[in-house]
């Protein structure tokens, strides 16, 4: 009797430091967990609070063509363009529009850990047949800057040869709709730069700065509005032209009304929250046939 009275009150005693070792430890778990939480969370607020200052690269791109023969400096192929969306993939970027630039500088919203931008600039119809089902495979964004002429050109003409043609403006309205593609300004009908003519937005000689920044408010201002009465959104960025400018352009564009806009000189942007400054004549890596994106990107720094 004394023998099962003693086993049964071990078995019991064993049962209960059992339990108040797995509370021990369930609480120890817990802990660690409410731990892990605070440092992940100051962690967070830390990197938020460092995060003013983002590297932005930005990609300018022409033509998209399949024919090889066809390929130039500024004609790349299409499965050169999934290549480059490929190596984003891998090297962790996350493609954004100006819009969200500009959110960012302006009202204090988040960019993605490494952003970059994709700018393909004149129109192109090929950007429709073979850059936007590649934008949609691989859940990327991009930008297009439009010449006003162009589309004007291709919306009378009804040309659709995806070789030469630009978009219409059935064409801008719905790619302004589908969620993945933002229209920007290309000028109206500055993209020349035939001799004795203005080159891109740049300034004629003998020009006055009032005649200059008519010219820049006629050109500009009558895309902005045309792109608006189209599409119910009117461009936050303008695109020189050749990258041609004078030194007052900057300052014509912010009075327009432009919050961003982007040459042609090659490197990456520093963006700082809080300074719009930082918008205006924007770097791009120019992106030609046989030089890979991946290779730029390793040029600049940015892998």
């Amino acid at each position: 009797m004394n023998d099962k009275f003693y086993k049964k009150a071990v078995a019991v005693l064993a049962a209960l430091i059992a339990i108040a070792v797995f509370a021990l430890i369930l609480r120890t778990d817990k802990d660690k967990i409410k731990s892990s939480e605070v440092e992940n969370s100051v962690d967070t607020v830390s990197k938020t609070e460092q995060r003013t200052d983002v590297a932005i690269p930005i990609v300018m791109y022409h033509h998209v063509l399949k024919n090889e023969s066809q390929l130039s400096q500024y004609i790349i192929s299409p499965d050169e363009f999934e290549e480059d969306l490929k190596c984003l993939q891998k090297n962790g970027f996350e493609t954004i529009t100006v819009s969200q630039l500009v959110d960012y500088v302006e009202n204090g919203a988040e960019l993605p850990e490494k952003p970059i931008i994709l700018s393909f600039d004149d129109g192109n119809l090929s950007f429709c047949e073979y850059i936007c089902p590649l934008l949609e495979k691989y859940g990327a964004k991009a930008v297009l800057s439009i010449v006003g002429e162009f589309v004007d050109r291709y919306e009378e003409n009804g040309d659709r040869s995806v070789s030469y043609a630009c978009v219409n403006w059935s064409d801008v309205k719905r790619l302004s709709e589908c969620g993945y593609v933002e229209i920007q300004n290309h000028s109206y009908n500055m993209h020349t730069n035939d001799e004795g003519q203005r080159n891109g937005a740049s300034k004629l000689k003998n020009e006055t700065d009032e005649e200059y920044r008519k010219a820049i408010f006629d050109d500009a201002g009558a895309l902005q509005k045309k792109i608006y009465e189209k599409t119910g959104v009117k461009p936050l960025c303008f695109t020189y032209p050749y990258g041609a400018i004078s030194t007052v352009s900057d300052g014509i564009m912010k009075e327009i009304g432009f919050k961003c806009t982007l040459s042609c000189e090659s490197g990456i942007n520093i963006v700082n929250r809080n300074d719009g400054s930082c918008l205006y004549s924007m770097k791009r890596l120019s992106r030609f046939h046989n030089i890979s994106l991946e290779s730029l990107l390793k040029k600049w720094g940015q892998i």
